[in-house]
């Protein structure tokens, strides 16, 4: 993601220095254009016609209109410009030595648009160049040295200024980088928050639900205790009664059948109320049973009181 962002970046500040470049060009282009027609129609013929200084600034407008021309590829437009400076310098030191210097100073301050830090001073060493084959071959320049030491003081101070400005220019981009790159990583974090709030509220929302069916089961239990203590009531007035009633009747005929007077307790009747007083029995046994695991479920089992032997106790606890 940051190799994204870098090439990205890196794909911006080279058009914005493109824009820049073009916006450098564009006014001077202008300038050159106007300034060198404005001149050359001063020079037109009159009483007295000055052709050299006529066909110099004619060709100045003319390589400031091709350069015009070429704006939406800045780089070459300024090349062109600082280029054909050079070339109508040859010229100009012939038919005019004394504007030689001038000419050359036009080409290195338009280099000073390139993206190149030192495209003044390459201007500056190629003017010199220039300068010295001119005075050499061409015709001699009045005060060579100080006009090739003048080219390189400008090409060397443009130099230094506009390395300075890609220096600020190029922080500024790193600067840039570093914020795109924060503001992604920003926004991935916040990706991941949202996911952890849509995480939380999808367990909040859970844990109501889970609060709602655990509030149903517990009502559902109330009554389910309810229910078996309706249960346990009914059992211990409506089935104990009836039963104790039974099991005493059964168990006095089956204990003292004395207390009915001369009755005739033939062996098969007293088999059948033996077995009805064990039945009872057995029947009491599982209500009281029934009875004692409700009340175990209910946490209330009741205690009883009986007095019991330590010894024995301890020897089954053993």
């Amino acid at each position: 993601m940051a190799r994204t962002i870098t090439i990205v970046t890196n794909e911006r500040a080279a058009h914005e220095l493109d824009d820049l470049a073009e916006r450098a060009l564009t006014p001077t282009a202008i300038l050159l254009a106007f300034a060198g027609l404005a001149g050359a129609v001063s020079y037109l013929p009159g009483s007295v016609f000055r052709w050299q200084p006529c066909a110099l600034l004619a060709a100045v407008a003319l390589v400031a209109i091709a350069g015009l021309c070429l704006r939406r590829q800045a780089v070459a437009g300024i090349v062109t410009l600082a280029v054909g400076q050079l070339l109508i310098a040859v010229p100009a030191g012939k038919l005019l030595p004394g504007s030689m210097s001038l000419v050359i100073c036009l080409a290195i301050a338009c280099s000073a648009a390139l993206p190149w830090s030192a495209a003044p001073l390459v201007t500056a060493i190629g003017g010199s160049v220039l300068t010295f084959a001119t005075d050499r071959l061409l015709q001699p320049q009045p005060y060579v040295a100080v006009a090739v030491l003048f080219y390189l003081m400008v090409g060397t101070a443009l130099f230094f200024s506009c390395r300075a400005s890609r220096l600020t220019l190029r922080w500024s981009w790193r600067r840039h980088t570093e914020a795109l790159k924060l503001a992604e990583e920003l926004r991935d974090r916040q990706g991941q928050l949202n996911r952890t709030i849509k995480a939380l509220d999808l367990a909040y929302r859970l844990l109501q639900r889970t609060n709602h069916e655990l509030a149903e089961a517990r009502a559902e239990a109330d009554e389910a205790r309810q229910v078996k203590e309706r249960f346990t009531a009914n059992i211990s007035h409506e089935l104990r009664t009836p039963l104790n009633l039974i099991l005493g009747f059964s168990e006095m005929m089956y204990v003292s059948p004395q207390v009915y007077g001369e009755v005739n307790w033939t062996k098969p009747l007293r088999r059948d109320v033996a077995r009805i007083y064990e039945a009872s029995r057995h029947l009491a046994q599982l209500v009281d049973d029934v009875l004692d695991l409700t009340r175990v479920q209910g946490e209330h089992m009741p205690l009883r009181k009986e007095w019991c032997d330590l010894t024995e106790l301890a020897t089954e606890a053993v």
